[in-house]
């Protein structure tokens, strides 16, 4: 994942990856960090990834750098989502920044749908953190992070999916002020199905430009026997990401000529 860390111009990268300390038998994860300028070849610096034995790296877009406590260094978030060990609950990491790179002397912060402020509850095969995005979504000039629970089932439908909002602010993210969206939010079009995925997908970026970041979201919706995806434009607002005049495409609404429309998006 590359991003601003530290407080220059370049661009630094994190790398996530296996540490074979022991052969297969005894695998751990790291964070390689590699800052960007004319050492950029030469590690900076690795930090260990918290790991229940499940081992899980893919899946959708599972890292993304924010500045979530605006101390002018950017943070790094990592999805849990399909840990076995965990029953697939999944959880966060957020891991902070500093001037050379990971802050290794803070600890790191964990957050769970049993997180306090956190909507929902930690159940197993919710997939959250299947995928993670940062950006600012209520202009405040602090990252927020969106997290994709794909599994979570609503409303008796297994698998429906639900996406979750913490807000940045000074010392970090936490779970106060969380929000969370799914097909039954007002303004999102759709509806909770089976095996619909909601975030299994996500992006943050300012498409309006106004200041404040749009949530990208991807849809397992099948449109007729053939063709299949739904994509969802929330919007980001002075009180964060609104279903109120969010927009769907589809690949009828653009008519392109595939059959499936969706994620991962580019970053």
């Amino acid at each position: 994942m590359a991003g601003r860390v530290t407080a220059d111009a370049a661009t630094d990268l994190y790398i996530l990856g296996r540490d074979l300390q022991g052969g297969y038998d005894d695998v751990d994860l790291r964070a390689y960090f590699h800052r960007g300028g004319s050492d950029f070849t030469r590690r900076a610096g690795k930090m260990r990834v918290p790991d229940d034995g499940g081992h899980q790296i893919g899946g959708g877009p599972i890292t993304t750098i924010g500045d979530f406590d605006k101390d002018g260094y950017g943070d790094l978030a990592i999805g849990r989502a399909y840990e076995l060990p965990d029953g697939e609950r999944g959880y966060v990491t957020v891991q902070y920044g500093g001037s050379t790179g990971p802050n290794t002397a803070r600890k790191p912060m964990k957050f769970t749908q049993d997180t306090a402020g956190v909507p929902g509850s930690s159940e197993n095969e919710d997939y959250f953190g299947a995928a993670v995005a940062a950006g600012d979504v209520n202009g405040d000039g602090y990252a927020d992070l969106a997290i994709g629970a794909p599994g979570e089932d609503l409303a008796g439908k297994r698998q429906a999916g639900m996406v979750t909002v913490l807000l940045g602010r000074a010392g970090g993210l936490s779970g106060s002020g969380a929000k969370a969206y799914d097909q039954s939010t007002s303004g999102i079009a759709g509806a909770v199905e089976n095996d619909d995925y909601f975030g299994r997908n996500l992006k943050l970026t300012d498409y309006t430009r106004d200041g404040r970041a749009d949530l990208m979201v991807d849809t397992n919706d099948w449109l007729d026997n053939t063709r299949s995806g739904l994509v969802h434009m929330l919007k980001g607002s002075t009180s964060g990401t609104i279903g109120t005049g969010s927009k769907s495409y589809t690949v009828i609404s653009l008519k392109l000529s595939y059959t499936t429309l969706g994620g991962p998006f580019t970053h």
